[in-house]
């Protein structure tokens, strides 16, 4: 898998127009987080993300989250997003929008200057996998990360089992997620805030073709 900035610089030949997935905690579905891809012009590029989760107890709901991202791609990097966050009522927001060769970011914890080059953590771009310092879209904030590259291993994606890489984040942010060999993310593990393992299983991610159905 290419690890270059400009290879998955087009989304929808990699994808399609969207991601989707299922999202677990503990084994219990409990959402889902889709992301959309729409060509503005030539190397431009609008991405949207929303994940929306409901965790209930005997039926009855306890906890809500939403997050919706808005963000714009050219030529391979990112120069404007916008994301607005209700956690279970307490809402936030980030703005970033580029400025000279820079990326200026307003968050809950205040504004930063950050390199124009840097990736957001929404893991649809492979090209994040050879970098040390993300944009975290949950904070605003960058985090420094390791990613280490983990054996291949056979996972559930759009109903069969593929073929993917594990990929492990340590750092600022703890997680796991898996890509196919054509660098299309299918995969992702972390533990929230309360320890629980949340899931993300895809259910839409670009692999399906007549092809895989009959090697199915």
């Amino acid at each position: 898998m290419t690890s270059d900035r400009h290879a998955h610089s087009n989304p929808l030949i990699t994808y399609g127009n969207k991601i989707e997935f299922d999202v677990f905690r503990d084994g219990e579905k409990v959402g889902k987080h889709i992301v959309r891809f729409k060509e503005l012009s030539l190397d431009k590029f609008e991405v949207t993300s929303r994940l929306d989760l409901q965790i209930t107890f005997l039926k009855i709901p306890v906890y809500d989250y939403a997050y919706f991202s808005n963000a714009l791609w050219k030529k391979g990097r990112l120069i404007g997003l916008t994301v607005s966050i209700d956690d279970d009522g307490e809402k936030s927001s980030i703005h970033a929008s580029t400025q000279r060769r820079t990326l200026v970011v307003v968050g809950p914890k205040g504004k930063s200057i950050v390199p124009h080059a840097i990736f957001p953590t929404n893991h649809w771009n492979a090209a994040v996998l050879r970098e040390n310092q993300v944009l975290n879209t949950l904070s605003g904030e960058i985090s420094q990360v390791k990613i280490t590259k983990r054996p291949i291993e056979k996972i559930r994606a759009e109903g069969r089992l593929v073929t993917a890489t594990k990929y492990q984040y340590t750092g600022d942010i703890e997680t796991n997620v898996w890509y196919d060999d054509k660098g299309r993310w299918v995969k992702m593990r972390f533990r929230d805030k309360g320890g629980s393992i949340i899931d993300y299983e895809c259910t839409a991610c670009g692999i399906g073709s007549k092809r895989n159905i009959m090697e199915k």
